[in-house]
């Protein structure tokens, strides 16, 4: 395939190493998607059901797989645990009876494309797909519905929190240490070089941007390992792990569930640090040195859940809204949770 004129398509870590030529006005149209859409956590959520379970999502995968009907079988087959899959399952619309149209009305010419670079042997129900059968596309539309109600649904205020921090962070990051500091930190195999995005695939393919911009979606479900989507006319979207682990269901102690985001010291940090308090304090509250209390304070405030303000000679530490959201699973006033003008 020639460089720059190539079909949307998800590149794979076995599938090329990947060089994204970039414009400058790729550079200027760096932007975090916290609010991807149904459609993408479902196509992602899919693939992560094909492989086998690692640490992060191993709850969830128990609870997940035996729930899954036989509907779900042709989402499934698009997205095979190695290789590439279909970028087409998965487009960036916020609403989900939306995008399952658009799934089901994905162009032709990409369906066909896209199912002939599967690594995995066509079924008669995938050539069917491939040659426009209807009755074929509304499988796919009532697959991919099966794998959001079962697999995304349940644990969705978890997926959308785990991103917001996530965004909130790294943000920080990209404000403090720059754009090639940010990209490489989303996974070991990215790396800018001038005008170059590098991501380390087995052998080499080169894009050449026509200046959509790039456009990063952090996922819980993705675990070590990053996806691509490039193609003309449109921005480069990569898809990167946040490493936070995936609980069961959003119906488990919210207690368990923050503690399994953000480790347990951490989670009883934001929960004691509730309306404000001083470092002192919040030693006191979760029984540690005031050091300690300091460094994980520290370590909220860079996720964007804790923001500390000056008090006197010593400092005063505040949930954030985002920090409240977290914790409390509701989006509570703002003026509940900022500190009070000087």
């Amino acid at each position: 395939m020639s460089a720059g004129v190539s079909p949307p398509r998800i590149l794979t870590e076995d599938g090329y190493v990947l060089r994204i030529v970039l414009t400058p006005g790729d550079l200027a149209r760096v932007r975090f998607e916290a609010e991807p859409g149904p459609l993408v956590d479902t196509g992602l959520a899919a693939r992560a059901l094909r492989r086998p379970p690692a640490a992060p999502l191993v709850h969830w995968h128990a609870a997940i797989r035996p729930a899954l009907g036989e509907r779900a079988g042709p989402l499934l087959a698009l997205t095979p645990p190695a290789g590439p899959t279909c970028s087409f399952v998965q487009p960036i619309c916020a609403d989900l009876d939306a995008g399952l149209d658009l799934v089901r009305a994905a162009p032709a010419q990409v369906m066909r494309e896209e199912i002939a670079d599967l690594v995995t042997p066509p079924t008669g129900w995938l050539r069917r797909l491939a040659g426009g059968d209807r009755a074929a596309r509304a499988d796919l539309r009532a697959a991919a519905a099966q794998v959001y109600a079962a697999g995304v649904a349940p644990v969705a205020a978890h997926i959308a929190a785990d991103r917001e921090a996530d965004v909130s962070r790294r943000s920080a990051e990209l404000g403090v240490s720059g754009l090639a500091s940010a990209l490489h930190g989303l996974h070991r195999t990215v790396e800018l070089r001038g005008h170059e995005l590098l991501v380390r695939r087995p052998f080499s393919f080169t894009h050449r941007s026509d200046g959509g911009g790039i456009v990063l979606v952090p996922s819980p479900f993705l675990v070590d390992e990053v996806r691509v989507v490039a193609g003309p006319g449109q921005p480069t979207v990569i898809f990167y792990p946040t490493g936070t682990p995936l609980p069961s269901r959003d119906g488990e102690a919210p207690e368990d569930a923050l503690a399994r985001l953000l480790g347990g010291t951490r989670a009883a940090v934001l929960r004691a640090v509730g309306t404000g308090c001083g470092t002192v304090e919040l030693a006191r509250r979760v029984r540690s040195s005031p050091a300690t209390a300091s460094e994980h304070a520290a370590a909220l405030r860079a996720a964007g859940l804790v923001a500390t303000t000056r008090a006197g000679r010593g400092v005063r530490h505040w949930l954030t809204p985002l920090g409240a959201q977290l914790l409390h699973r509701t989006t509570r006033p703002a003026s509940s949770t900022r500190p009070p003008s000087p």
